[in-house]
């Protein structure tokens, strides 16, 4: 990183160019008393990156939980995503369930019951099947946040490799941190380091990503 002081038209004395001692400080190794040695502050762009991410997940049309991941090279955005189904699918709701036959027998036992139909229209169906979370995956229509983010970026042909992935979220499932390993994600920044399955952790300990948690989050 280079600060004002250093770029070329910048002189301490004729002849002489100021120099930057690493990316990660805001100093000159020859500047001396005329500039600050200042570390620049990782938990700042954790708080500005995470408040993204949950701006991106208010698209969510999820009805169980809403996520936002954003994909970053050298604090720039390059994708974001949140979780949802693909384009142009109808998401969860009377829209899907009216379209999706494989969903709507699944209550055929119960959709008399009182509030079922309301409910399908504001709960996960899963949710109102009484199923427990994170199972019966096969009648969510939705992709996750940071697989949708990937996908975002490749359909503009913009490489994520060498990124680090911020979501306001868990550690990612096994489907999705094997997308993250090939894509050539190196850091996850999540809001608990908690595995969303027992199964992820295989991945992690033969992967090089690195995992860790937000040093300062919004609310």
């Amino acid at each position: 990183m280079t600060c004002k002081n250093c770029e070329p038209w910048f002189r301490r004395s004729p002849g002489s160019f100021v120099k930057v001692t690493a990316a990660d400080w805001t100093c000159c190794a020859e500047c001396g008393q005329y500039l600050i040695r200042e570390k620049v502050d990782d938990s700042k762009w954790d708080t500005y990156f995470h408040s993204i991410c949950v701006t991106v997940s208010t698209k969510s049309p999820c009805l169980s939980r809403k996520i936002g991941a954003v994909i970053v090279k050298d604090h720039s955005i390059v994708s974001t995503g949140y979780n949802g189904p693909p384009r142009g699918i109808p998401h969860c709701g009377q829209d899907r369930f009216l379209s999706d036959t494989t969903v709507s027998k699944q209550f055929d036992d119960i959709l008399l019951l009182p509030n079922i139909r309301r409910r399908i229209d504001f709960e996960c169906p899963r949710r109102v099947l009484g199923y427990e979370s994170g199972t019966h995956m096969e009648l969510c229509p939705a992709q996750h946040a940071e697989e949708n983010a990937i996908s975002n970026a490749a359909r503009l042909g913009v490489s994520v490799l060498g990124s680090t992935l911020y979501m306001n979220s868990v550690i990612p499932c096994s489907k999705c941190f094997g997308t993250l390993i090939n894509a050539g994600i190196t850091e996850v920044v999540i809001e608990e380091v908690k595995a969303y399955d027992k199964h992820t952790q295989y991945l992690i300990d033969n992967s090089s990503i690195v995992i860790r948690s937000f040093e300062n989050k919004t609310n």
